[in-house]
């Protein structure tokens, strides 16, 4: 088994290529580069002139623009061009060609002609970035097949081109609307948690007005009653001695003050690290 060089390949493109879609750009040193053409072309992406654009998950059946005819002695081998796959586009071709592809059998006469037909492959986006193919004679170089010298077959059988059914790679689109429907749920749980927060926040509030609020209150209405000097005149005439629950009275007054403001002052600080843990672990 012998694989054809640059030169066998030119020499022998006649007899391998139906029609004028050889092009002598796509040789390589033992092997020819395949284009995608811009017609028969089913797709889930977007077609815009001669570019095909698969986002994330999106397939389509192409067809080369070369057409074979292989001769009886030749088989092929496809492969996905190396910078194709690096970009995340995952080629599903037949991995052979056989001898005798592209050729039909005459109705009238029984014989066995070279028609030419063009090779059926499929490619999906599994990468996370739009890949566009340029289509047509000027199209990327999608494929490459290399062809191998054999043995002619004794009874010479023309191989069909087989169809392809997009549905096959279906798996990848389905996971791509799952992540579709994942990241807006992700979206609503991040808005709720912004709205519970919200809350909190007003809640806290709430709370500390209305603690100040009576606190004012309870001052003021002690201040218009008179209580306050009151309160300082018993306080200077105090005797110790004889009034022991006076002085405990006032220390408590003074101590339950201090723990209302201590109270408010706690419930700002838990509530500005509820605020920053939770902007933390949004950014993650």
């Amino acid at each position: 088994m012998t694989l054809l060089s640059y030169a066998d390949i030119e020499r022998r493109k006649n007899e391998i290529f139906v029609g004028d879609c050889f092009n002598s750009g796509c040789l390589r040193a033992a092997a020819y580069d395949l284009r995608a053409s811009a017609t028969g072309i089913q797709t889930t992406g977007r077609l815009v002139n001669e570019m095909l654009h698969l986002d994330k998950g999106q397939r389509a059946v192409l067809e080369t623009v070369e057409r074979f005819a292989m001769p009886w002695d030749l088989a092929g081998n496809l492969g996905i061009k190396y910078r194709m796959g690096v970009e995340g586009l995952f080629v599903s071709p037949g991995l052979f060609v056989d001898p005798g592809f592209g050729w039909v059998t005459n109705e009238s006469s029984g014989a066995v002609e070279p028609a030419g037909a063009p090779l059926r492959f499929m490619v999906t986006n599994v990468g996370d970035r739009t890949i566009s193919l340029q289509l047509g004679e000027r199209g990327t170089h999608v494929l490459g097949i290399q062809f191998l010298a054999v043995e002619a077959p004794a009874v010479q059988r023309p191989v069909n081109a087989v169809d392809v059914d997009p549905q096959g790679l279906a798996f990848f689109e389905d996971l791509r609307r799952l992540e579709a429907e994942f990241a807006a749920v992700k979206t609503f749980s991040e808005r709720t948690e912004m709205a519970i927060e919200r809350v909190v926040v007003f809640g806290v509030f709430l709370v500390a007005l209305a603690t100040v609020g009576a606190s004012m209150s309870f001052l003021l209405a002690a201040v218009a009653s008179g209580t306050v000097d009151k309160v300082i005149k018993a306080v200077n005439g105090l005797e110790t001695h004889d009034h022991p629950w006076s002085v405990s009275l006032v220390v408590s007054t003074v101590i339950i003050a201090l723990t209302c403001m201590f109270w408010i002052a706690k419930q700002v600080a838990m509530l500005f690290r509820f605020q920053s843990g939770a902007k933390e672990r949004r950014s993650v």
